[in-house]
C-alpha cells in the first residue's frame, strides 16, 4: 500500500494524539507496526520522513515495553540506509536488530530475523565477501525453516546459490537451485522459478556449455501468461541469450537477441538495464566494424540518465566512443571524448574518496583502479598531443623538403637550359640572319 506525504503526517498526528489514551498492550503495538510499514513504503521517496517515522515508533515501543517494536524500529532504519545506498549503515542497524530480536521466539521475530540476515549477506555479497554473505544466507535459511516460511527459504536458497556461484562452487549451486526450484514449485512461486533457471543459465554459461544456458534461459518464457511484469524477465532472458551467442561466435542471433532486450526494457521502463543493452550491443557493432551503428546506440546510452554504484560504467561510454573516433580517424572527436573520460574518472576518484573512509577494502581498491584508469587516459591525452607535435613536424619537414627539392631540380633545369644555349650559340652563324 502505497502513503502520500499528508496521509503519513496524518497517521503521526494520529498516533500521538492516542498515545496518551492506549488502553492495552495491543493496540500501542498496531499503531507502532502501522507506522514502521509506513515508513518502509516511503523509504526511498521520502526518507528524512520515515526516519521520523521509525523513531516514533522506536520511543513508543520504549515506552510500553514493547521488545520486538524496537527491533523491529533498528531493521527498519537498517531498511531505509540500505535502500538509500548507505550499506555500511545498513549492515550496523542489522546487526543491532538481531541482537534485540535474538530472545524473542515469536513468528513476527523470526520474519525479521531470517529477513536481517538475508540483507546482511546481501550487504557481503554486493561487497564481494562471498564467505561472509554464504554464512549469513545459511543463518537466513534456518530461520526461515523456523518458521515455517517456504517462501523465505527459497530466498535464502537462491542467494546461497548466487554465491556459490561467483565462488565456482557449480556443484553446491546447483544443489541449491535445485532445493530451491522444488519449494518454488510447491509454492507456484514463478518468479522464482525464472530466476533459479537464469542462475542455471549462468552457471552452465560459464562451464561453456552454451547450448544447455541458453535452453534454461529460454525457460522463463513458460511462465509468460502467469505474470503481468513478464518484460522485465524477457529483457534479462534475451541479454543473457545474446550474450550467449556471442560466446558461441553468432553474431547475428547475438545482434537480434540484444535488440529483443532493449524492446522488452523499453516496455518497462528500465534505464539502468536499458543502459546495459545499449552499451553491448554498441560494443557489438564496434568489434565488428560497423561503426556508424556502433556510435549510434553509444550516444542512446549516454541519452539515459543512470547513476551505477561503485562502477564507472556510465563515463566509459566516454572511452568507447573515444576509440571509436580514433577507428574513424576523427582526431577532433576523439581529444573531445578522451577530456570527457578524463573529467569523469577525475571527478569519480574525488567522489570515491569520502566512500574509502567508511569501506576500506572494497572502496580502496575502487580508488585505485579509478586512478590507473585516470593515469591511462592522461597518457593516452599525452601521447595523442606528442603525436599530433610529431605530425606537425613532420607535415613542416615534408613541405620544407619538397621546397628545397623543387628548388635543386629548379636551380638544376635552370642550368640544364642556359648550358644548351651557350651550345646552340656556339654553332650559331650569325652572319646567316
Amino acid at each position: 500500500m502505497r502513503y502520500t506525504i499528508f496521509s503519513i503526517i496524518l497517521l503521526s498526528l494520529l498516533s500521538l494524539n492516542s498515545q496518551a489514551n492506549i488502553t492495552n498492550k495491543s493496540t500501542g503495538n498496531n499503531q507502532i507496526n502501522l507506522l514502521l510499514d509506513s515508513a518502509k513504503n516511503i523509504a526511498k521517496k521520502e526518507r528524512a520522513i520515515a526516519e521520523k517515522l521509525v523513531s516514533q515508533a522506536k520511543n513508543y515501543s520504549e515506552r510500553i515495553g514493547y521488545s520486538f517494536g524496537i527491533g523491529r524500529s533498528v531493521f527498519t532504519n537498517g531498511f531505509i540506509s540500505h535502500v538509500n545506498g548507505k550499506k555500511d549503515q545498513a549492515i550496523v542497524h542489522y546487526l543491532e536488530s538481531l541482537s534485540l530480536l535474538n530472545e524473542i521466539n515469536s513468528n513476527d521475530a523470526l520474519k525479521y530475523k531470517s529477513l536481517a540476515c538475508r540483507n546482511i549477506g546481501l550487504v557481503f555479497f554486493d561487497h564481494y565477501q562471498y564467505e561472509n554473505a554464504l554464512d549469513y544466507f545459511d543463518r537466513s535459511e534456518k530461520f526461515a525453516e523456523s518458521l515455517g516460511a517456504t517462501e523465505y527459504k527459497t530466498i535464502a536458497l537462491y542467494q546461497k546459490a548466487r554465491t556459490h556461484r561467483m565462488m565456482g562452487l557449480f556443484e553446491e549451486a546447483i544443489d541449491d537451485l535445485f532445493a530451491a526450484s522444488e519449494l518454488a514449485l510447491d509454492d507456484e512461486d514463478y518468479e522464482y522459478l525464472i530466476n533459479i533457471n537464469n542462475q542455471l543459465g549462468l552457471i552452465f554459461k560459464k562451464v561453456e556449455k552454451y547450448d544447455k544456458a541458453i535452453e534454461h534461459y529460454y525457460a522463463a518464457f513458460k511462465y509468460k501468461s502467469e505474470l503481468s511484469n513478464f518484460n522485465r524477465f524477457a529483457a534479462t532472458a534475451y541479454h543473457n541469450i545474446a550474450n550467449t551467442y556471442l560466446l558461441k561466435g553468432d553474431i547475428e542471433s547475438a545482434e537480434e537477441n540484444f535488440k529483443k532486450a532493449i524492446d522488452s526494457k523499453l516496455l518497462y521502463g528500465d534505464s539502468k538495464k536499458l543502459f546495459i543493452s545499449y552499451m553491448d550491443l554498441a560494443e557489438l557493432y564496434k568489434n565488428n566494424d560497423k561503426l556508424k551503428l556502433a556510435s549510434e546506440y553509444y550516444n542512446k546510452a549516454l541519452t539515459l540518465e543512470v547513476k551505477f554504484e561503485g562502477v564507472p560504467t556510465r563515463f566509459k561510454i566516454f572511452k568507447q566512443l573515444a576509440d571509436l573516433s580514433m577507428k574513424q580517424g576523427d582526431m577532433d572527436s576523439y581529444m573531445k571524448y578522451t577530456q570527457q573520460y578524463t573529467t569523469y574518472l577525475e571527478n569519480d576518484i574525488t567522489n570515491s574518496a569520502e566512500l574509502a573512509q567508511t569501506d576500506q577494502k572494497y572502496n580502496i581498491q575502487l580508488v585505485t583502479q579509478r586512478y590507473y584508469e585516470l593515469v591511462a587516459a592522461k597518457q593516452r591525452e599525452e601521447d595523442l598531443k606528442r603525436w599530433a607535435l610529431w605530425a606537425s613536424i613532420i607535415v613542416l619537414l615534408s613541405i620544407a623538403t619538397y621546397y628545397t627539392i623543387a628548388k635543386i631540380r629548379a636551380y638544376r633545369l635552370r642550368k640544364l637550359m642556359e648550358k644548351e644555349l651557350r651550345e646552340a650559340m656556339v654553332d650559331l652563324n650569325l652572319d646567316d640572319l
